[in-house]
C-alpha cells in the first residue's frame, strides 16, 4: 500500500539511471557568490505521492511561480499539469484511490485552508471547504485529519455542516467532525467539538475512536468502542507530567493501537501496541537508543508499521518491517552519500517514491520500478543547487553556564579564513517541541555562500532530545533560553570560530523575539540583528479570547509568567537599549504573530531614535510563501548584512 509518513501532511525533469548518480561532493573551494534565485525559487517538485496502482506521481511543482498540481506517468514519462489556479498557492496533495486526487492551500498566510479535489477522469475540480479570514483565537473553517486510505469516498474532516466563507467558533452547533466526501464535498456529521477538546482519533473504518480533552490544567485521553457509546476514560494526567503513552493509530483489526512511550527523561522512546479491549500495554517493538523517534512509517490502509526514524545529530531511519529494510539496504548501496527514504509505495510495494537528501543536498525524488528494474531521477526540488559548492553542516555541543549540555549545529563559509570569521546566531522558532534539525537549509547554504558562519542552537525547550531537555525550558523565555543562545556565541568566540568585532543575530517567529531578546539584553555581542515575524510583547502575545483554551493552556503551562515579568522580559520595552542597526519582517495576514507586535515596536524605534529597516507583505502570514516576496527578502537581508557585518 501507499506509505504514509506521519508527521504532528516543474514543468522539466531530467530522467536518469540510478547509476548516473554523481560521486559524494568533495570539499568545496571558494566559489562565485550563487544568484538568490536558486536558493528560494519555488521548489521544482516537493509533497511527491505515488498512486495505489503506482502507475502515477502527483506532486507540486510551479506554473508561473504558483505552486501547482503535476502528474507524473511513471510508463510514458509523461508530464502535465493537473491543477492550477493563478490567484491560490497550492500546499499539498495526496491520492484518494487512483483516480482522485485531493488538494489544499493556504490563502494569502492566513493558515485558513482551501480545500478541492480533482476527478483524474472528468478533470473535474470540486471545491470542498473554502478559507476564512484569518483569526488565531479561532480555529480554521475546514481541516482534514486523517485521509482514510481504506476509504474509497471520504476523510476525517473539522468544519461545519455547510461548506462558507464564515468563521468557524465553538458557539456553532454545526461545528464539529465530519465524514467529507471527497467527490461531492458532502458531509456526515461524526461528533460535536468544543474548546475543551483537541486531538482525535479515527479508526481505519472512519469512525471516531479516541479524543483528548482538557480539564482545567488536566489532560484526559477518553475512548469509545464505537460512536453510539459513551466516551470513557483510558488515562488522565497533569499538563505538566507525561503521558503514559501516546496514541498513533490503530491496526487494522481497530482493536490495537499503535502507541508510543517515553521510557526515560533522556529521550529513549518506545513503540507498543495496546489492546482497547483489555487495556493491556504491550512490549516494544522497537526501542529507540538514545535518541527521541522524530516519526513513523505505517502502510496505508492497513496501518501496518514498517518502520521508523530516529534523530539525534542526525536522521536515521529503522526499517521493521524486512522487505522494506532490505531495500533500504540496496538503496544505500546504490545512494551511498544520502539520506534515502521509502515515502510512497504500490499497493503491491513494486513501485516505490524514494526522496534522497543531505545537508548539502536538496531532495532528491527517484521512482523505483521493480517490475522493469529501473530507477529513474524525477528532479531535486532545487536544480540549481550544485552539492558540491555547499558547505557541511556540523553537528556541535557546549556547556551553558548552568553545566546543561546545549547541542546545535555550525555550517561554515566557503571562503577560507586564516582566522574568526563573521558569525550569523540563528535561533530557530516555536519554541517548545521543535529544534533545528541537520539536513539542506536553503538560507544556511545561502548566508554561508555570502561568507557568513551559522550557528543554530537546539537550546532548553527544544524539543526531540529528551523530555528533560524540553522540560527545564518552561517558563524561561527571555531567560535561560536567552542565556543558552548567548553561551553559543561565546563559546564560538572562545573556539575562535567567530570574530567578536562581526556577530548578528537573525531568527523568525520564536527566534525573531529571540533576536530583540539578544539586541535589548546582550546589545554588547552584536553588530547587528534581523527580527523575522518575531513576538515584541509578551503581555499582547498572553492576550486571548476567553474560549481559547488551549492558547490559555499555553501561557499557563510553559510561559508561567505573572505581569511583571512578562513586561520585563518582552523586548518591546528596553528598545533604547539597542546599538546596533536592525531588520524587521512581517506579513500582514500573518495569524500567530499579529502585526500589532511591529506597531507597538515600531512606535519604539521611532520614539528612541534607533535606526532600522521594515520590510511588510500585504499577502502574507507567518512567513513569506510567495517566490516574489522570498526573494525580494533575501536579497534586502544580503544587503543588510553586507552593510552592517
Amino acid at each position: 500500500m501507499p506509505l504514509a509518513v506521519c508527521r504532528t501532511l516543474a514543468c522539466a525533469f531530467l530522467l536518469v539511471t540510478a547509476a548516473a548518480a554523481a560521486p559524494a561532493p568533495a570539499a568545496a573551494a571558494p566559489d562565485a557568490r550563487i544568484p538568490i534565485e536558486h536558493f528560494f525559487a519555488q521548489r521544482v517538485i516537493q509533497g511527491a505521492t505515488l498512486s495505489p496502482d503506482g502507475k502515477r506521481v502527483a506532486f507540486l511543482g510551479p506554473v508561473k511561480t504558483r505552486m501547482s498540481v503535476m502528474l507524473y506517468d511513471v510508463a510514458t514519462e509523461k508530464l502535465e499539469i493537473a491543477v492550477h489556479d493563478p490567484k491560490e498557492e497550492i500546499d499539498f496533495v495526496f491520492w484518494k484511490g487512483n483516480d482522485t486526487l485531493l488538494f489544499a492551500g493556504d490563502v494569502g498566510g492566513n493558515e485558513s485552508m482551501m480545500y478541492g479535489s480533482i476527478s483524474l477522469k472528468t478533470r473535474k475540480v470540486q471545491r470542498l471547504a473554502e478559507s476564512r479570514k484569518a483569526d488565531f483565537e479561532v480555529t480554521t473553517e475546514g481541516a482534514v485529519i486523517d485521509p482514510l486510505y481504506r476509504l474509497p469516498d471520504e476523510v476525517a474532516f473539522i468544519g461545519t455542516k455547510a461548506n462558507r466563507k464564515q468563521n468557524a467558533n465553538f458557539d456553532n452547533p454545526d461545528y464539529g467532525i465530519y465524514l467529507l466526501n471527497v467527490h461531492n464535498g458532502s458531509r456526515k456529521f461524526l461528533e460535536p467539538i468544543d474548546g475543551s477538546t483537541a486531538g482525535w482519533v479515527t479508526d481505519t473504518a472512519g469512525a471516531l475512536r479516541l479524543q483528548v480533552r482538557y480539564r482545567g490544567l488536566n489532560n484526559e485521553l477518553e475512548y469509545r468502542a464505537k460512536p453510539s457509546d459513551k466516551w470513557s476514560v483510558l488515562y488522565k494526567h497533569a499538563e505538566k507530567e507525561k503521558a503514559p503513552w501516546e496514541p498513533l493509530c490503530f491496526a487494522a483489526d481497530n482493536q490495537t493501537l499503535y502507541v508510543s512511550t517515553v521510557d526515560d527523561a533522556e529521550g529513549t522512546m518506545s513503540v507498543r501496541l495496546f489492546n482497547v479491549g483489555n487495556r493491556i500495554l504491550g512490549e516494544p517493538l522497537f526501542t529507540s537508543k538514545g535518541a527521541e523517534i522524530s516519526s513513523y512509517r505505517f502502510e496505508d490502509g492497513t496501518n501496518k508499521l514498517l518502520g521508523v526514524e530516529t534523530n539525534r545529530d542526525k536522521p536515521e531511519l529503522h526499517w521493521i518491517d524486512e522487505s522494506f529494510a532490505k531495500l533500504a539496504t540496496k538503496l544505500k548501496n546504490t545512494l551511498p552519500d544520502t539520506h534515502n527514504d521509502i515515502i510512497s509505495s504500490s499497493q503491491d510495494n513494486q513501485v516505490h517514491l524514494i526522496v534522497s537528501r543531505s545537508d548539502r543536498t536538496p531532495a532528491t525524488y527517484y521512482v523505483l520500478d521493480l517490475r522493469v528494474g529501473k530507477m529513474a531521477m524525477l528532479s531535486s526540488a532545487l536544480p540549481d543547487i550544485d552539492p558540491e559548492k555547499m558547505r557541511p553542516m556540523e553537528p556541535i555541543a557546549f556547556t551553558a553556564r548552568d553545566g546543561t549540555r546545549i547541542p546545535g549545529y555550525l555550517t561554515r563559509p566557503a571562503t577560507p579564513a586564516s582566522g574568526p570569521v563573521p558569525l550569523i546566531l540563528h535561533p530557530h522558532g516555536g519554541p517548545y517541541g521543535v529544534r533545528d534539525d541537520w539536513g539542506f537549509i536553503p538560507e544556511v547554504q545561502f548566508l554561508a555562500n555570502r561568507g557568513y558562519a551559522i550557528l543554530q542552537v537546539n537550546y532548553r525547550g527544544s524539543g526531540g532530545l529528551g523530555r528533560n531537555h524540553q522540560e527545564i525550558g518552561r517558563g524561561e523565555w527571555g531567560a535561560k533560553m536567552q542565556d543558552d543562545l548567548t553561551d553559543a556565541v561565546k563559546w564560538a568566540i572562545d573556539q575562535k570560530i567567530a570574530d567578536p568585532a562581526r556577530i548578528a543575530v537573525y531568527g523568525a517567529s520564536y527566534g525573531g523575539y529571540a533576536a530583540l531578546a539578544a539586541l535589548t539584553f546582550t546589545p554588547e555581542l552584536f553588530k547587528c540583528g534581523v527580527n523575522y515575524v518575531g513576538v515584541s510583547d509578551l503581555r499582547y502575545l498572553a492576550t486571548y479570547d476567553g474560549e481559547d483554551k488551549a492558547r490559555r493552556r499555553f501561557f499557563e503551562t510553559w510561559v508561567a509568567l505573572d505581569s511583571a515579568q512578562l513586561a520585563a522580559r518582552s523586548p518591546v520595552n528596553f528598545v533604547e537599549r539597542i546599538r546596533v542597526p536592525s531588520l524587521h519582517i512581517y506579513g500582514l495576514n500573518d495569524p500567530r504573530v499579529k502585526i500589532e507586535h511591529w506597531r507597538r515596536l515600531e512606535a519604539e524605534l521611532k520614539k528612541h531614535n534607533k535606526p532600522y529597516q521594515f520590510i511588510e507583505a500585504k499577502d502574507e502570514g507567518h512567513g513569506f510563501g510567495g517566490e516574489a516576496n522570498r526573494v525580494d527578502f533575501y536579497r534586502k537581508l544580503e544587503d543588510f548584512f553586507a552593510k552592517n557585518l
